[in-house]
């Protein structure tokens, strides 16, 4: 039967508008999306709100809360002179807490990884990537560090009457659960 033929156009007023070439996506859309919201949940597939006491399975891995000062990491010695920019913790990923601390120092980045490269070492904990802006190291204890450094561009401090310049350090820190 073809669409232009007579008998193809009567049958086609006979099918309801829903059915119809035209109609049915939008009636199968309407049945996907709004029919299941019109069923009640059952208690397993309700979600859990803040009134609820979350289980293990409910908790984020991934939810992170701002540091308003930075934290003293195991086995990783203190840059001197360094200010604290931002940091945040991710408490409850799966080996551990990790961190990010962000601070700002008024040495060269290379400077910087160098200072780096010998405390970790002298800290027991072994290099397993170097490069020109990054250091990436394991500890024994299975925490891991990655340290890396970039430079800022020069900024005018009033202060001193000339331009200085600066370096981004950033530090992301896994702990190991023991």
């Amino acid at each position: 039967m073809s669409p232009n033929s007579k008998s193809y156009r009567k049958a086609a007023r006979r099918v309801p508008a829903c059915v119809s070439r035209k109609g049915f996506p939008a009636a199968l859309c309407f049945a996907l999306i709004f029919v299941p919201s019109l069923m009640s949940p059952s208690s397993s597939q309700t979600p859990a709100t803040s009134l609820q006491k979350k289980t293990p399975a409910d908790v984020d891995e991934f939810e992170s809360r701002k540091l308003a000062a930075p934290m003293e990491l195991p086995y990783l010695a203190e840059f001197p002179r360094k200010v604290f920019l931002q940091g945040r913790v991710k408490p409850n990923t799966a080996n551990g807490p990790s961190y990010v601390l962000y601070f700002s120092v008024k040495q060269p980045p290379q400077e910087v990884l160098s200072w780096y490269e010998s405390s970790l070492t002298a800290n027991k904990w072994k290099i397993k990537q170097k490069m020109s802006h990054m250091i990436d190291a394991i500890h024994p204890e299975g925490h891991t560090c990655i340290v890396m450094t970039q430079f800022m561009p020069p900024v005018y401090d009033e202060g001193i009457n000339k331009f200085r310049s600066e370096t981004k350090l950033s530090i992301y820190f896994q702990t190991k659960w023991h």
